[in-house]
């Protein structure tokens, strides 16, 4: 039992540290999942096997506590991606120009103000307004060659965010299939486990003469 102790704590910290460490050598997703694999099958089989030893109970805890830590960072890990997506979602939906701050452009006293707030509006959302001139006359903002290139550079951040929203998304989902199988494997495997060496052991008849 000692020995698969050991082969499941390396199953463990090999691809957890490696990822960080070497990604290019550990992120592949044949030692990621091969390795979330053997741990599905074997952490539910060792606990099980060393709670009814007397002589291995001591590897229980090791078993159960891999498996426990192995929930818990899954679950940060969720829920981590789950505030990006809601931080960059929300941001998304900010992205709206104001009908009051177009209205300001407008009925503004300060000249220098409605055209400040024409071109902030132009950065912000890329679309030129019209504003009141000096000369209270509506004319359209004409954005400088600085104003298009800030949207331009903000326009480019917001199509990363709808990359980063759809990947997290997809990660999400993951961790959830990843944390409904190793929560299903453990208690399968276990309570096969547990019932059969029972059986094994309600059955066992000694050898005569002793």
């Amino acid at each position: 039992m000692k020995f698969l102790s050991n082969v499941c704590l390396l199953l463990w910290l090999v691809p957890f540290f490696g990822k960080q460490y070497l990604p290019d050598v550990f992120s592949v997703w044949y030692i990621q999942w091969t390795s979330f694999g053997l741990l599905s099958i074997l952490l539910p089989y060792g606990f099980a096997k060393s709670i009814l030893s007397k002589n291995d109970d001591k590897f229980a805890s090791g078993f159960l506590f891999i498996f426990l830590l192995n929930v818990f960072l899954n679950s940060v890990g969720m829920n981590l991606l789950k505030t990006t997506n809601t931080f960059l979602a929300v941001s998304e939906q900010t992205e709206l120009i104001s009908e009051n701050t177009s209205l300001e452009a407008i009925n503004n006293e300060n000249p220098e103000v409605r055209k400040v707030i024409a071109q902030v509006i132009y950065k912000e959302f890329g679309q030129p307004i019209m504003y009141k001139s000096k000369s209270d006359e509506l004319i359209v903002y004409s954005p400088t060659e600085d104003d298009q290139k800030s949207y331009k550079e903000k326009f480019i951040g917001g199509a990363q965010a709808k990359d980063i929203i759809k990947n997290t998304s997809s990660q999400i989902n993951e961790i959830m299939y990843l944390f409904g199988w190793a929560c299903g494997c453990f208690l399968i495997i276990f309570f096969y486990t547990f019932r059969s060496e029972q059986s094994k052991a309600n059955t066992y008849e000694p050898p005569v003469g002793q």
